[in-house]
């Protein structure tokens, strides 16, 4: 458990940019369980709304694309950007390495015009749970070649499968270090 002690004595602003920069610096660690990095994060964020601080700026507008306009009041819209920052953050942060395909994914549906992110910090935490990534191309013959160019033996499955021959070769000591 993370605990953090406010103290009296301590600048209140001082206090407030330590525990805004402890969340924007929780990352998932390679190898931590989802559940830890979920409780982590979440106590973080309760920690600077106990001080009194907010992970967003109050006075930043809510992107077009969420149909603000669709919410009433102040309290709305705060707690909407609220619970948008801290899925994006919490998604941002996952580890890179298991969770890079999914940022692209989202990342071009959103060029695409569709925004998937999610927008609870709950949703995000379900989404990292349940996500399945592609797996890389597989090489069909001895030489790995299936209609790529011959000479590097890379299929024609895109810069995936190239980053996967090369981390192969790596690995086999043939390749670039």
């Amino acid at each position: 458990n993370i605990c953090h002690h406010f103290v009296h004595t301590e600048n209140r602003f001082v206090a407030l940019v330590n525990a805004k920069a402890a969340i924007f610096n929780c990352r998932q660690a390679p190898g931590q369980s989802m559940t830890d990095y979920f409780v982590s994060f979440k106590e973080l964020v309760l920690v600077l709304e106990s001080y009194g601080g907010k992970l967003h700026d109050p006075e930043e507008a809510a992107p077009a694309s969420a149909n603000i306009g669709d919410l009433a009041d102040a309290a709305e819209r705060e707690s909407f950007m609220r619970h948008r920052y801290c899925a994006t953050l919490f998604l941002q942060n996952a580890d890179k390495q298991r969770f890079n395909q999914l940022r692209t994914e989202l990342s071009n549906d959103f060029s695409k015009g569709r925004d998937k992110y999610p927008t609870l910090l709950t949703d995000a935490h379900r989404l990292l749970l349940t996500y399945k990534a592609r797996e890389p191309a597989k090489r069909n013959d001895a030489g790995g070649n299936r209609g790529g160019r011959p000479e590097d033996g890379r299929s024609d499955g895109g810069v995936e499968a190239a980053q996967t021959a090369d981390i192969a070769a790596v690995a086999e000591g043939q390749g670039e270090t």
